[in-house]
């Protein structure tokens, strides 16, 4: 800019350029802010479900994931994103394979702490993780500003087996599968069939034992079930009033 001897255009011209010069940090954090935001996905998730005592492997049990993270206040809505929730069966070896996934939403949105929250329903069994975590949470990363993602390390689900005590003890072997399966209402939801027929019959058996506490209810809605038809009456009959002296026509049908 000039400071001495500067004609009126002179002056404006400095002032304009020194005004585009101070433009240019924040195009450039937006850019770069902007690199780490991409349409949310993950690649393919593998692992395996464990006896959390003897490290035996759990054939046929069913892995809850929900794929998301905290969204910053630009894209993610400042509150933890669930954007995708599926259900998968383990194998006979435990072993159990997500699928690479990319949101149908189409949105780019910055997520931190962007991972898989990973739980497992058994009738046998009930998830345990020591400590107290509710969810084994798999990172999921990507190599910076070029976005390719790195593939996790093998996810290990502990299960330990159920021993029928109080209430607490089954809603949190019932409980917190079904939790886990909530999404977002704009999340992509597969599978819905198969964690409800797995659940389905002990989620009942549990709401009998204990009225009033609405787990079928929760499986139904995270599940997606549609509510039960309603049931509805014929249309009623228009019967047409006769003279009780008209005893029809005796003309033979054709």
């Amino acid at each position: 800019m000039c400071r001495t001897h500067c004609t009126p255009s002179q002056d404006n011209d400095a002032v304009a350029h020194w005004k585009g010069w101070t433009h240019i940090p924040f195009v450039l954090a937006f850019t770069i802010g902007s690199a780490f935001a991409a349409v949310p996905e993950s690649p393919e998730l593998n692992g395996k479900v464990i006896d959390a005592d003897s490290g035996r492997p759990i054939a046929g049990a069913i892995v809850v994931a929900k794929v998301g993270g905290d969204g910053g206040s630009m894209f993610g809505h400042g509150h933890y994103r669930q954007l995708h929730c599926t259900a998968v069966r383990a194998d006979a070896e435990g072993r159990f394979r997500i699928q690479a996934w990319t949101w149908s939403g189409n949105r780019s949105m910055r997520l931190d702490r962007y991972g898989a929250n990973l739980i497992a329903y058994h009738p046998d069994y009930t998830f345990y993780v020591p400590g107290g975590a509710a969810v084994v949470h798999q990172p999921i990363r990507s190599i910076p500003l070029v976005g390719t993602l790195l593939k996790p390390s093998e996810a290990i689900i502990p299960m330990r087996r159920f021993t029928k005590g109080d209430a607490n003890a089954w809603r949190f072997k019932l409980g917190l599968p079904i939790d886990s399966f909530g999404c977002d209402w704009d999340a992509d939801i597969r599978n819905t069939d198969l964690l409800w027929e797995a659940m389905r019959e002990e989620v009942e058996a549990f709401d009998a034992a204990n009225p009033g506490n609405g787990l079928k209810r929760r499986l139904e809605l995270v599940t997606k079930r549609p509510p039960p038809p309603q049931a509805t009456r014929p249309p009623p009959v228009d019967i047409q009033r006769r003279s009780p002296t008209d005893r029809g026509s005796s003309a033979p049908v054709r």
